[in-house]
């Protein structure tokens, strides 16, 4: 315990100036110190034996004016080496202590995440951190009739009910709801019940009035919120209210296990290597510069190749110390680069096209949605179908489709009524829905749209599963079983074209593909990095995307002069 005191003394005296604090100040407070000296005394560990106490209670925040101390004053008091300080530090990354969190006993604090861009959460989906089941994801809706209050009491409702069901509830950017859940938050139990009985309860603040609650044993709580909520200019006529709610916040921080997730640092020093060196192939393959990912790739951002790390090679990569696995093998440059292949840029292909050699030319291909919807359907039990698109949906493919529009959604429980039905009632083996891309500062209806199909798709196939060996037996069983398989497809439409492209992560369930757009016949003009041993398909290929791009003004900056031109060069360059 004097140890523990002399870590805490030593920290709490490092001021932080910034992002999350206000002006200059101390990070950690009195919160931490007794949670982190409860953590060793259940636990019987020692700070020799374990980091992880001091990990999840005292390493939440990210700036180099804490973090550089902190390292310091743990390789002084245990004795070890600066490699061996980090090794066990590694050994508790923010997944690490998010998950023991979830795991530990009833006693520990809640849960903030700080999240570097609004899509980094999803990390807790890639590894298994957060199941399907037992999980109940509260968002800050977006759809037209969830506008109101009665929307929040329905949220206070829900998080009754996981406390006294003991299910794990995440907030996901609700601060509207946050102070009716104060004692909740702060876990002001009370005790209730004899010596062989007792039961915890907590008083709820709900439409106006307190209300008893009981809290299961199982019952976890993870608020999520993002870091750029914290980096706002403040106005001169904004400064006192500003500076009133960075107080409170402050305040709020310290209920907290805090952990800044991200998905560049999630990935330990080997893959971390290895996305350095598929980030230094792509340029080098291209012949482009770092900067010109973004324009080549659609929708490529700086977490877009750790995202394929994490989707693309397995899960014993993560855990390996070998540095003979640090250098990618073939077999994962192919993977990762097929994962990058239907994201080329139609705007910049072209121009890009001139500068690769006859083995790494892009070649054009001419499909169908009918052909890309049944080449998905054969993986619908591991994975949806995501498609990204520039152009609006004519009514005829609507029809024919029976796509769905998330803008003719009033309340989200219609949406999610709509996917119940399709997978418990419909006989549709596909659920086409469209996701209008407009605002890239809040991405918090699409992530609501994504949870709630990956909930209902994990849980189908999870049934499926269990009910597939009654089947075995019969003679039509691969006929029965093929009835039951279910493809959604969720097409993004970007209104922005793009200025700002929808964002690109490679996760658990979306296959990513790009389509250019729909003809009345339903055919797209996509590119791919296989080659084609008949140059003549790229010409028509090319032709075809073109043509129907200009006429249609997807490309109005192209003249026909600079399309021949092109046309040109690529006839030649691949009859040689």
């Amino acid at each position: 315990i004097e140890l523990l005191v002399d870590v805490f003394k030593k920290l709490s005296d490092t001021k932080t100036v910034g992002s999350l604090t206000l002006g200059e100040t101390n990070f950690i407070g009195i919160r931490d110190f007794y949670a982190l000296i409860r953590h060793y005394l259940e636990k019987g560990q020692s700070l020799d034996q374990s980091f992880e106490g001091i990990m999840r209670n005292l390493s939440g925040y990210k700036g180099k004016e804490y973090q550089e101390p902190f390292k310091h004053l743990l390789q002084r008091i245990s004795g070890l080496g600066k490699e061996k300080i980090l090794e066990k530090m590694n050994c508790w990354g923010p997944l690490q202590c998010i998950k023991a969190n979830l795991n530990d006993d009833v006693n520990c604090r809640h849960c903030l995440l700080i999240c570097e861009n609004q899509h980094s959460w999803q990390l807790l989906l890639d590894h298994n951190i957060l199941p399907y089941h037992d999980v109940i994801f509260l968002f800050n809706s977006r759809f037209p009739a969830d506008l109101t209050a009665t929307t929040n009491y329905d949220h206070l409702h829900k998080v009754i009910n996981c406390m006294e069901t003991g299910k794990t509830v995440i907030l996901f950017n609700l601060k509207s709801i946050h102070e009716c859940l104060y004692n909740m938050l702060n876990q002001r139990y009370q005790i209730k019940g004899g010596y062989s009985y007792c039961q915890r309860t907590c008083e709820m603040s709900v439409e106006s009035s307190s209300r008893e609650c009981y809290v299961s044993d199982g019952f976890k709580c993870i608020v999520v919120i993002q870091e750029k909520d914290f980096n706002d200019p403040v106005t001169t006529i904004q400064k006192y209210i500003k500076i009133k709610s960075k107080v409170m916040e402050k305040a709020f921080f310290n209920r907290f296990e805090r952990q800044w997730i991200s998905y560049r640092k999630s990935l330990p020093p080997l893959l971390i290597k290895k996305a350095e060196t598929f980030q230094e192939y792509l340029c080098k393959v291209y012949h482009i510069s770092n900067q010109e990912l973004r324009k080549l790739f659609c929708g490529f951002n700086e977490d877009t190749i750790p995202s394929a790390i994490s989707y693309a090679l397995p899960s014993e990569s993560f855990s390996s110390t070998d540095s003979k696995n640090e250098e990618l093998t073939q077999t994962e440059f192919d993977s990762l680069h097929q994962l990058f292949s239907p994201l080329f840029n139609p705007e910049k292909i072209v121009e890009y096209t001139k500068n690769f050699n006859n083995n790494n030319s892009i070649d054009l291909i001419s499909f169908t949605f009918k052909k890309v919807v049944n080449a998905a359907q054969e993986l619908c039990d591991s994975k949806m179908l995501l498609i990204l698109t520039f152009d609006e949906m004519q009514n005829a493919f609507q029809r024919k489709w029976d796509c769905k529009r998330v803008e003719d959604y009033a309340k989200v429980g219609h949406f999610e009524q709509d996917i119940k039905q399709f997978f418990t009632e419909s006989d549709s083996n596909k659920f086409i829905i469209r996701y209008q891309y407009k605002n890239s500062e809040d991405l918090t209806q699409f992530f609501q749209i994504k949870w709630i199909l990956e909930t209902a798709h994990a849980s189908y196939y999870k049934d499926n599963n269990k009910d597939e060996k009654k089947y075995k037996d019969e003679k039509d069983s691969n006929t029965q079983i093929s009835k039951r398989r279910k493809l959604v497809v969720l097409i993004v439409r970007s209104v922005h074209k793009l200025q700002r492209p929808f964002p690109i992560i490679f996760t658990k369930f979306i296959y990513s593909i790009l389509f250019f757009y729909f003809k009345m016949e339903d055919s797209i003009c996509g590119f791919i990095d296989k080659p084609i041993s008949i140059f003549f398909a790229k010409v028509i290929g090319y032709l075809t995307f073109m043509f129907f791009a200009k006429v249609f003004g997807y490309l109005p900056f192209i003249s026909f002069a600079k399309f021949f031109e092109d046309l040109t060069f690529i006839f030649f360059a691949n009859a040689i």
